[in-house]
């Protein structure tokens, strides 16, 4: 397995000058970097099929996936958010000739199933174990925990899921 860090050397350099004399000083230090871990590429259909919800919806999650904002550590729910708003569902529903209601449906089943969580009223985040977008030291920041054991999913981030 590879090792997860990155070796990096840093010099910086300091240029001080006086009446009679130019000095400059260098600093050199390691620092290591989290590196993205190796992935695989996984399909959505196969994601759909691995949580047993029909290949069907996959055309859906892939609109709400393009929707997706960056992870961002920095805010409170540590990003990764879809808006889903009635005007997003009717331009999605149109786009792939679907009803409204049927996207409503898929919402619930991809909560249900642990893909995205509900963090508001129209407002849902992808699970950062499955989808990421953004810097891989934002992602890894907001990644969820699983328990394989109980099949559910804890996230690390705050947030709540109303209903």
């Amino acid at each position: 397995m590879k090792r997860q860090t990155k070796d990096r050397t840093v010099q910086t350099s300091t240029l001080v000058e006086t009446e009679n004399e130019t000095k400059k000083t260098t600093r050199t230090e390691k620092v290591y970097i989290a590196q993205e871990p190796e992935y695989i590429k996984l399909y959505l259909d196969t994601l759909l099929t691995f949580k047993e919800l029909p290949k069907n919806m996959s055309p859906l999650l892939w609109e709400l996936l393009k929707l997706m904002s960056f992870a961002d550590p920095t805010k409170k729910h540590g990003g990764q958010l879809i808006q889903v708003t009635g005007f997003i569902k009717k331009e999605i529903a149109e786009q792939l000739n679907i009803k409204v209601n049927t996207i409503e449906h898929g919402l619930i089943k991809l909560k249900k199933s642990g893909i995205i969580k509900q963090l508001g009223s129209g407002v849902y985040q992808a699970n950062p174990h499955m989808f990421g977008r953004g810097e891989w030291l934002d992602i890894k920041t907001i990644r969820a925990t699983f328990d394989f054991n109980a099949q559910t999913v804890m996230a690390d981030i705050e947030g709540s899921d109303p209903e």
